[in-house]
C-alpha cells in the first residue's frame, strides 16, 4: 500500500552552536512550523511511501508494556517511599495512656 505525506521544509538562522553551508539551517516537518522560532516555508514536498503490509500491534504492544513497566515502577517507589513515612511514625513512641 502506498502513501503520500506532506513534507514542509523550512529555514531558520542558525544557533551559536549550529552552521549553515548558506547561513541557514533547513529542516524538514510533518507539518507547516513556519513563523515558529524564526522559521519560514521553502517548499512543501509530497513525499510517498511504501507501507509494508505487516501487522503492527506487536510492536505498538511493546512499547505500551514498556511505558507500563515504567509508570508500574514509579509509582512503587512512591509507594515504598510513603510506607517508610508511616513506618517511621509507627516507631516513634507514643504518649503513655
Amino acid at each position: 500500500m502506498k502513501k503520500t505525506f506532506g513534507i514542509f521544509v523550512t529555514a531558520r538562522p542558525p544557533r551559536s552552536y549550529e552552521t549553515g553551508d548558506d547561513g541557514f539551517i533547513y529542516e524538514a516537518w510533518d507539518m507547516d512550523m513556519s513563523g515558529q522560532s524564526e522559521r519560514v516555508l521553502v517548499a512543501e514536498v509530497p513525499l510517498e511511501v511504501e507501507i509494508p503490509e505487516k501487522d503492527l500491534r506487536p510492536e505498538i504492544v511493546k512499547i505500551l508494556r514498556k511505558e507500563q513497566d515504567g509508570i508500574r515502577a514509579e509509582m512503587q517507589g512512591k509507594v515504598n517511599a510513603l510506607e517508610e513515612r508511616i513506618q517511621s511514625l509507627l516507631a516513634i513512641e507514643g504518649p503513655k495512656s
